[in-house]
């Protein structure tokens, strides 16, 4: 006998003086069961890896990466498809190291899939928002 069956038998039994018990038993179950869904993807999608940059994260391209040091950054602002391809396209601001003391340059810039593709680029949001 499963947990849910228990419970189903449970909500019956106390609602067994309501007008339609059963009607109330299968409400109720069906609001735990949206939100055991609900739980459940939005657990899987923490975990899940990205398959395309991310609006709000800030990426690296490292020189033989992944362990080299930073050469570029990408800030994605938004995402959007290429009109030609079909393909996501990332629009946002490439970052490069342009002065002596390591201040970066950014210009506006869009990523491609092939970029993504790559593999070059690592998330490191948590690093820069921290």
């Amino acid at each position: 006998m499963s947990a849910r069956t228990v419970i189903e038998h449970a909500l019956r039994s106390y609602y067994a003086d309501s007008v339609d018990p059963q009607r109330v038993a299968a409400q109720v179950l069906a609001n735990y069961d949206a939100e055991r869904d609900e739980e459940k993807a939005t657990a899987a999608a923490a975990t899940a890896t990205p398959d395309f940059f991310q609006p709000g994260h800030t990426y690296a391209a490292r020189a033989g990466w992944p362990g080299g040091r930073e050469r570029f950054r990408f800030l994605c602002e938004s995402v959007t498809t290429d009109p030609e391809t079909g393909k996501p396209r990332a629009i946002g601001q490439h970052g490069r190291r342009g002065t002596a003391d390591g201040e970066w340059i950014w210009t506006p810039n869009p990523r491609t899939y092939d970029d993504w593709r790559s593999g070059a680029w690592t998330d490191i949001t948590s690093e820069v928002t921290a």
